[in-house]
């Protein structure tokens, strides 16, 4: 029997369904497993990071994160903020707590482009991150150590924030993950994790084609009810949580479900695709059927 990352209870393999690595064209299938008890996704089939990370992922590199003309991006913003608040509310959350001398550290920062932004409105910003983003980070004079989470050297209670942005998905041991993060931080402290989430429409509608299974990257895709479960069992209390997907969802699936690697399609026109379907988007988030979540949780501490 399997067991499930999310809950720990057992899983017949024979519930497996299959993916590809379909955003480097693979065609060698993975193994995954729904969890019948809560709804969580599990890849069975894991690979070597070599394998899994090749040079050319996207975090590997140093690159804008966002194009076009100042006029253009302001308008993209306001856009997104009429239509699907939801996508950047955790940013508008962390800018809002933001005092001179607190310290945020991020989980597997990349490159360092939540850090430039944290520094800017105060933090004192520190990151963790395994890959070759992590020398880009620090040539660009952040604290990064380049590491695994679980081998980095920051003291229990340092923190005032730990962001775990798209990350814990690609963990073997989340909870291990979580525990980690509630001993770093201070009391009162937060933690934001951002992640996919299984019970979404996305999933619903592409099954196998859903962009955000990522095999074999993405080895665990909570439900939302699971995270927050496991988020309580790690020591968190006063959990809130909000979808906040991105158009990205339907225009990356479908271009999947059309048998077509992400890079046959110019990123500009993607990016046009998903801002024209921001207002459904924004529905979708609304009714909690978006495909990716954001949960704030703070340590109980004695």
């Amino acid at each position: 029997m399997w067991k499930c990352r999310a809950c720990g209870r057992p899983v017949a393999p024979d519930r497996a369904f299959h993916s590809f690595d379909r955003m480097f064209s693979g065609t060698h299938p993975y193994r995954l497993v729904e969890c019948p008890a809560c709804r969580s996704l599990s890849v069975i089939d894991t690979v070597d990071s070599a394998q899994a990370y090749p040079p050319n992922y996207y975090t590997h590199s140093e690159n804008a994160s966002a194009s076009g003309g100042v006029m253009h991006r302001a308008v993209v913003r306001a856009w997104k903020r009429l239509t699907n608040p939801a996508e950047t509310r955790w940013l508008r959350e962390l800018e809002s707590r933001a005092e001179r001398g607190h310290r945020l550290l991020d989980v597997g920062c990349g490159v360092g482009n939540l850090l430039r932004v944290a520094a800017h409105w105060g933090y004192d910003v520190y990151g963790v991150e395994p890959g070759n983003g992590a020398q880009v980070a620090r040539a660009n004079g952040f604290a990064v150590q380049q590491c695994r989470f679980e081998d980095a050297t920051f003291s229990p209670d340092s923190f005032d924030v730990v962001v775990i942005n798209h990350v814990i998905e690609h963990l073997t041991d989340p909870g291990d993950a979580l525990h980690r993060a509630a001993a770093l931080l201070r009391s009162g402290g937060l933690l934001v994790v951002r992640t996919p989430v299984s019970d979404s429409m996305a999933f619903r509608l592409f099954r196998t084609f859903w962009v955000q299974l990522d095999a074999p990257r993405h080895l665990t895709i909570f439900s939302s009810r699971a995270l927050q479960e496991l988020l309580k069992i790690a020591g968190f209390g006063q959990i809130q949580a909000w979808r906040d997907s991105t158009g990205f969802q339907f225009v990356g699936s479908f271009i999947y479900s059309v048998h077509r690697p992400l890079a046959a399609v110019a990123h500009s026109h993607r990016r046009m695709a998903e801002l024209l379907i921001s207002p459904i988007v924004g529905v979708v988030n609304a009714v909690a059927m978006g495909d990716q979540v954001t949960v704030l949780a703070t340590p109980v501490k004695a």
